[in-house]
Order: structure tokens, then C-alpha cells, then sequence
């Protein structure tokens, strides 16, 4: 069975499990979700809770932009500006809410990493293959072929990203297959991760699964951070403004086991004045781990998501060093934001 379809029977899977029990599960699987709000008259649910004036959701599109180099999926709910050279998302916006950083730098807005001194993986030399552009159904893979690449320090594998989108659903999947034939040489890679920057508005509340945080935590301009308190390293900081002035943060705060953390992101809580929208991302299976269900690991910090498919922040991790002429596979998800 090819790389495709096991990617992509999962990927149905969960999307048929969503559709059929909507009506018994208050939580959709979505990530940028509208949040209904109290007191406001009852809305069906369905993804913004609006459809088309026809009675159907709006059909998914897949448009090409040559000259800027990117290409778009979109379905009348949300909308993915895609970089095609690196597979960055650059843009996400759902009802009309862009929740990235908006930057365009190699490591802003969602963008892939993996590098150490074996080796480097992060998104370039993208080749764009549309897959599906049925109305129903939108999905293109980005190959980076090593065969492309010139520098030594660069990752021996393939890297085929794949986003799909259904008409009506509230975000985007996302998933890699890595690959190396017996042809390639030795070499490997670390930190293989998905992480994605936001915006500094809407979102003040960080929630994820298990013992994690699930806690306000202000991120508007009157809530300012310093580094570096006593020595301390720069993954602590200490709040010196705003609604948490004088509490330490530290990004590791924000840990748990892998096997508990099926749902982390970011939401508004201020239903007054901010959008009743949250950015999630949720993992119908985290099989694709490496390092088993019980290896801590960070996966929502200050404005930042992350989904590693190995251990990185606490050591231990799965090996990524390959032998000349070693051959190897391994497919990161599907998750969905």
C-alpha cells in the first residue's frame, strides 16, 4: 500500500467519525472552532455554526499563486495560504480571524524544523502535486526530495507534506511521510517537529490535555517578559506587567506525557471585546510518536504549538542517525488544526 493511502484512510476515518457523531458530542473535532456564546440564540451544529444560503457548505478550492509562490486551500470557513518552496502555512484564517504570527521567515507562522549535527530537515525545494480538487475535498502533497538539495549538512530522507481539506470542516490536516531508499547516504536529523508561531491577539487562555496547563495567560501588549532573572536560563521569564505581573514562566511548565496530550491550543476567554475562537491542534492517534506514550514533551507554550514526532526537549529521544544505504519510513500523522 502506497504512503498516500495510509495517510489518507485515517484521515477519512476521522473525518466520517466527526460527521456521524455530531449530534452526541458537544466537542468537534476541530481546531479553529468557534466557541458558542452564552445566551444568544441556539445555532446547529455544524462547523461556525453557519452553511450556505443554498443549504450546503461552500466547496473547497485549491488556487495557485505562481508569482508569490504559494497555494491556497480554502472552504468558505477557514482558509490556508500555503508556502510552496518550504510548506510553511503562513496564513490561517477562520472567519476572518488570521491566527498566525503572519511572519514569512523560514522559522514564522507554521513552519518545520529538525537539525543537529548529523543533519538538517526543515522545508525547502518544494514540489507541489495536487491530489484531490474535488469540491468535496482538497488535497495537495509538497515533496522535498534530497535529491534536490546541495548542502552536506542537509537531512538524507524525503519529506512528502500533505494538507487536506473537506468541504465544511473548521481546519486543515496535516501529515508527513519521511522516507530514505537504500541509495542514500549516511547521515540523519533531530528535533523533527511541526510548530507553528500565533498572533499576539485574540488568544489569553492556554489549554491542552492531561496535567498540563489550563490557565489564563495574557498575551495582549500590556503584558511584557523578561529573560534571563537571576541568572536563570532563557526558558524562564518573569511576567513584569499586566495581569500576571510578577509570576515566573517556563516553557517546561508546559509539559506531559505524550500519550495525554490528544488536544492542546490556545483560545479567547473574553467574550466581550475578542472573538469566541480557539486554534487547536488534536490528534486522532499519536502512534506516530516515537519514543512511546510515556516520554514527556512540550507541545503548547507562549504563543506556540508544536507537534514532535520524537523526543526532543527531555532527552532520551528515538534515534534519527542512518548508516549509508539504510533504508527507513516513518508517517507523522494525521493531526488536525
Amino acid at each position: 500500500m502506497s504512503h498516500l493511502a495510509l495517510i489518507l484512510r485515517p484521515i477519512r476515518r476521522l473525518w466520517h467519525f466527526c460527521r456521524i457523531s455530531a449530534n452526541a458530542r458537544l466537542c468537534a473535532f476541530a481546531c479553529v472552532a468557534a466557541l458558542p456564546l452564552l445566551g444568544t440564540t441556539a445555532r446547529a451544529n455544524v462547523p461556525g455554526g453557519v452553511i450556505g444560503s443554498s443549504g450546503t457548505y461552500a466547496a473547497v478550492t485549491v488556487t495557485t499563486n505562481t508569482s508569490a509562490g504559494t497555494v491556497t486551500l480554502a472552504n468558505g470557513l477557514v482558509t490556508a495560504v500555503i508556502d510552496i518552496n518550504t510548506a510553511q502555512i503562513l496564513t490561517l484564517t477562520y472567519a476572518s480571524y488570521q491566527v498566525t504570527s503572519g511572519g514569512t521567515a523560514s522559522d514564522d507562522a507554521f513552519y518545520w524544523q529538525g537539525q543537529n549535527s548529523v543533519g538538517e530537515q526543515t522545508g525547502a525545494f518544494g514540489i507541489l502535486t495536487v491530489l484531490t480538487n474535488s469540491g468535496t475535498c482538497g488535497d495537495i502533497m509538497i515533496s522535498d526530495l534530497y535529491s534536490n538539495h546541495t548542502s552536506s549538512t542537509d537531512s538524507p530522507d524525503d519529506a512528502y507534506r500533505h494538507f487536506t481539506m473537506f468541504q465544511g470542516s473548521p481546519g486543515v490536516y496535516v501529515t508527513e511521510a519521511m522516507s530514505r531508499p537504500t541509495t542514500y547516504p549516511a547521515g540523519g536529523a533531530d528535533i523533527p517537529s511541526f510548530t507553528g508561531k500565533l498572533a499576539a491577539t485574540p488568544f489569553n487562555w492556554i489549554s491542552q490535555d492531561g496535567a498540563g496547563q489550563n490557565v489564563l495567560m495574557p498575551t495582549d501588549s500590556a503584558t511584557t517578559w523578561v529573560e534571563g532573572i537571576n541568572y536563570s536560563p532563557v526558558e524562564v521569564s518573569l511576567v513584569n506587567s499586566g495581569l500576571l505581573n510578577g509570576r515566573f514562566n517556563c516553557k517546561y511548565n508546559y509539559a506531559d506525557d505524550l500519550g495525554l496530550l490528544s488536544v492542546t491550543g490556545w483560545c479567547c476567554n473574553d467574550q466581550t471585546s475578542s472573538p469566541n475562537i480557539g486554534i487547536w491542534v488534536i490528534h486522532p492517534s499519536t502512534e506516530f510518536n516515537a519514543c512511546g506514550p510515556k516520554h514527556p514533551e512540550i507541545q503548547s507554550q507562549i504563543l506556540n504549538l508544536n507537534v514532535t514526532f520524537k523526543g526532543v526537549h527531555f532527552g532520551f529521544g528515538s534515534d534519527l542517525s542512518f548508516a549509508a544505504d539504510e533504508p527507513w519510513t516513518h508517517v507523522c500523522g494525521p493531526f488536525f488544526l
